[in-house]
């Protein structure tokens, strides 16, 4: 992992460091629909994962929003949902917003709670 970040053959955006390969295996266990492995991994990544690190703190932030909202927990999904639609558009990164509508389509059950208003504002915005 030390060496992606001179490794001249490594083609991926960024490097690799422990917080990354932690968030890919929550985002894994997010598609297998094993939420709540899922949360425990991409909680651990968010705590660890530089600040300055956006698109992958984004990406993070929604796949976090994606397994709690599977885990019923609906005012934190909506808020790191909103989060992370915050980031998405601060670097106009489509496929980060794309999953942050993926976990409002989610979260539709509750359209009346708070979060998910907000963010269903927030999403037709756009």
């Amino acid at each position: 992992m030390e060496r992606t970040r001179n490794d001249p053959s490594w083609k991926g955006v960024g490097w690799f460091d422990e917080a990354r390969l932690v968030a890919y295996e929550g985002g894994n266990l997010v598609l297998l629909g094993q939420y709540s492995a899922a949360e425990e991994f991409l909680r651990s990544s968010l705590v660890r994962l530089n600040p300055a690190r956006v698109k992958h703190r984004c990406t993070l932030s929604a796949d976090l929003a994606m397994a709690l909202a599977h885990l019923g927990e609906i005012e934190e999904s909506g808020a790191l949902a909103l989060d992370a639609l915050s980031l998405a558009r601060s670097i106009a990164h489509q496929e980060s917003i794309d999953r942050v509508r993926g976990v409002h389509a989610q979260l539709l059950p509750w359209r009346e709670h708070g979060s998910v208003r907000a963010l269903t504002e927030h999403l037709q915005a756009l």
